[in-house]
């Protein structure tokens, strides 16, 4: 087998516009150790709770972005807090830096700086953990296919390895106050707003919600001709359809908008 050559692991790789973390032997290794384990699944068949903000022992989480293809989370790290190490043994991922600093951490002791502007590109099976420094991490992941049950733990801080993705009692519905609501109904999810329905050309359409709870980002679904001299965005994410799962998530990041296909359909993310 063919083993891709790796940074360094005694020091975190300098930042860059992209990189990939690859599934390597000993990936390989750890996924087979745990064959035996049963991938956790939801507790029931109703996941609408997966559009709440869902607790995390390390942070939060909400859904900002779901299509027939792809789904894109924001993820909350608490300061000096990380996630647990794990996989998803079927689905791609990227991991793009919004704001603070940390490092992703792989099994093999490989660790990748993360700041504003980096994407890392996780491969299938690629065991990896994302840690905060001393001001918290904000991150995006894209997902595709979607299964927020697609994870394999085999180590965490906070709880059991076996121990499946967090269920309704992490994402408990919130009271807002009506007059920070207008126009919403009495109950909605934790600092979120609903989803609005996007087109994104023949017979596909998907839900996003436009702005973030911070109010320092925005998202919108647009395409590459509306973006291409676009001076605040952070990055581009292409949502085209495709027959099979890609190799790797296509993004853009403020340096290359200009080089946007003009008819591709992309979720952008701006800076207020």
């Amino acid at each position: 087998m063919h083993v891709p050559d790796v940074p360094d692991p005694a020091s975190p790789s300098p930042p860059a516009l992209q990189r990939v973390v690859r599934c390597l032997p000993a990936d390989i290794e750890a996924t087979q150790k745990t064959r035996d384990r049963a991938r956790p699944g939801p507790g029931s068949a109703d996941l609408s709770y997966l559009d709440r903000l869902i607790r995390k022992p390390w942070g939060s989480e909400f859904r900002l972005y779901e299509d027939d293809l792809a789904e894109v989370w924001s993820l909350h790290i608490r300061p000096e807090h990380r996630t647990s190490l794990h996989c998803h043994p079927h689905k791609v991922a990227a991991l793009l830096c919004l704001e603070g600093k940390g490092t992703l951490s792989t099994r093999s002791g490989v660790q990748y700086a993360l700041e504003p502007g980096v994407v890392l590109q996780i491969e299938p099976g690629a065991y990896h953990r994302s840690a905060a420094g001393s001001t918290g991490l904000t991150l995006i992941e894209v997902e595709t296919p979607k299964d927020k049950f697609d994870l394999l733990r085999i180590e965490d801080d906070y709880r059991a390895v076996t121990d499946p993705y967090e269920d309704e009692r992490h994402a408990p519905l919130q009271h807002v106050e009506r007059e920070h609501a207008v126009a919403l109904p009495a109950t909605v999810p934790l600092a979120l707003r609903p989803f609005v329905e996007q087109p994104l050309g023949v017979g596909r359409w998907a839900r996003l919600r436009a702005p973030s709870p911070t109010g320092r980002h925005r998202y919108a679904v647009q395409t590459g001709e509306q973006i291409r001299t676009a001076v605040d965005l952070v990055f581009a994410i292409a949502l085209e359809p495709r027959d099979v799962p890609p190799r790797e998530v296509a993004v853009l990041g403020p340096e290359a908008v200009f080089a946007a296909a003009p008819q591709t359909v992309y979720l952008t993310i701006r800076s207020r």
